[in-house]
């Protein structure tokens, strides 16, 4: 018997607090033992064996702890239209870009509950590749009474639509009022969707009778000005219910602003963004294929662009995550006609480390330790992972991905492993790539294939959110 499973031997370890040169060795799908010494010497053996069954050479590589992806959307249908990835596919392409926990959706039916739509969704996920957990979608009153019982099973973080009131989707104030204080109340985490529906109506009315439908227009539907007036209407309730705020998605300076101001009073609120929030503007939707590119909030402009990139560095913002949601591009070309008929949503989840990396640390704008702490250590501290996921050390799960920082490479939909026929990537000069993803100890994907098994992923039961104030510190 060997003392390790497995050995990633001299690679550059990268945590939140600094880069090293290192060995991980890996023993029953846990990490027990990170060594600058060296875990192996040449000619060692343990009392019953070679030190370790397999060694990984990760010379000149860097070693992060697996992405963790806090916000997907596999098999969601809007409309007649469903996502191009499952749990398993869509689980499959996030491990191929060194995702190793997902956080995604619970949406009740109308008229249901969302404990029985819990009980779909983990029949959904069964053949799930990596692990994954979820966070419940409040949109009645009542379902405000399900809080404690839906912690109860694991389910801690909450999301609120403050939009698509059309849909069925939009949570009124006086849900968010009540999420907020049963979250108080209960440990949960509240999120929101922050879109002010009355706005995005009142512009979208306008521009259909203007008669400014086409794609160029989309963004002017859902003016940067929702998203902060939805930001600051969140954030007083939850001054108000003397507890936390999570806002999904940050696409905007302006909304930036309003969560600083926020935080000047005193309010706990943590910000996620998206990786194409920091690579493209809506110019993007001027292009013929500009429909490709539609998802809500939308993109903004080149100035939004640079603020993220700024709170990304600065701190301001807590974590990465994808917004995984890709619908087949015949779908999305009904937007060719009409942005009122385009599907919102683009897919991710396997770029995320690919866009940070490039367009990141690449060019100077995002340090290696911060993009450890954004997409692995904060996300993990945030949604009740913390010390399992999130890091490197012992005693953590074996959740680990080698990087190749000098790889150079273009993305293009035939590269990528979503079932997805299309990404707004396309063409993007990449710099890093992902050689090796572990999950629990077990290599799932190596050298461009997916080696993973259907099944091997399983639901995390999530603790309460009483890791919220590490947030920035854990790892």
């Amino acid at each position: 018997m060997s003392l390790y499973d497995v050995v990633i031997r001299d690679g550059t370890v990268v945590s939140t607090s600094g880069s090293r040169r290192a060995d991980v060795g890996v023993r029953n799908g846990r990490v027990a033992a990170v060594s600058a010494d060296g875990l192996i010497k040449p000619g060692q053996f343990s009392v019953d064996g070679p030190v370790a069954a397999d060694v990984i050479d990760a010379r000149g590589k860097l070693v992060f702890p697996g992405l963790i992806d806090a916000h997907t959307h596999f098999g969601l249908t809007s409309g007649d239209t469903a996502t191009s990835d499952d749990f398993h596919s869509g689980t499959i392409a996030a491990a191929c870009g060194g995702v190793t926990t997902v956080i995604d959706f619970v949406t009740p039916a109308p008229g249901g509950t969302v404990a029985a739509a819990l009980a779909e969704r983990l029949r959904e996920a069964s053949r799930a590749v990596i692990d994954y957990g979820f966070h419940g979608v409040l949109i009645e009153p009542a379902a405000v009474g399900e809080v404690p019982g839906l912690i109860g099973q694991g389910v801690t973080s909450f999301k609120l639509y403050m939009a698509y009131k059309a849909r069925g989707l939009m949570a009124g104030d006086g849900t968010l009022a009540g999420a907020l204080e049963a979250a108080r109340r209960s440990g949960g985490l509240i999120g929101v969707h922050a879109e002010d529906n009355e706005m995005v109506d009142a512009a979208t009315a306008a521009l259909a009778r203007a008669g400014h439908t086409a794609m160029p227009f989309f963004a002017a539907a859902r003016p940067a000005q929702a998203e902060r007036a939805a930001i600051a209407r969140a954030c007083r309730q939850a001054e108000q219910a003397g507890t936390a705020l999570h806002v999904f998605h940050l696409s905007t300076a302006a909304g930036l602003e309003e969560i600083r101001e926020a935080r000047l009073r005193g309010l706990l609120v943590w910000a996620e963004t998206c990786p194409h929030y920091l690579t493209f503007t809506d110019e993007v939707c001027a292009r013929p294929d500009g429909y490709r590119f539609a998802m809500n909030p939308p993109l903004r402009k080149q100035a939004d662009v640079d603020a993220l990139w700024d709170g990304l560095a600065e701190g301001e913002i807590q974590t990465v995550a994808s917004d995984h949601c890709p619908f087949p591009l015949a779908a999305k070309a009904r937007g060719a006609a009409s942005f009122l008929d385009v599907p919102a949503g683009v897919g991710g989840t396997e770029l995320i480390l690919t866009v940070l990396l490039s367009e990141g640390v690449a060019k100077g704008r995002l340090s290696l330790e911060r993009l450890a702490q954004v997409t692995s250590a904060n996300p993990a501290a945030l949604f009740g992972l913390y010390a399992e996921k999130g890091r490197l050390g012992p005693g953590a799960d074996a959740d680990l991905v080698i990087v190749d920082p000098d790889a150079e490479w273009t993305v293009t939909p035939g590269e990528l492993h979503s079932q997805g026929d299309h990404t707004p990537y396309e063409g993007l000069k990449a710099r890093g790539r992902v050689v090796v993803t572990m999950a629990k100890g077990q290599v799932v994907y190596r050298d461009g294939a997916f080696v993973g098994e259907a099944g091997a992923g399983h639901y995390l039961p999530r603790a309460k959110a009483r890791e919220v104030h590490q947030v920035q510190s854990a790892g």
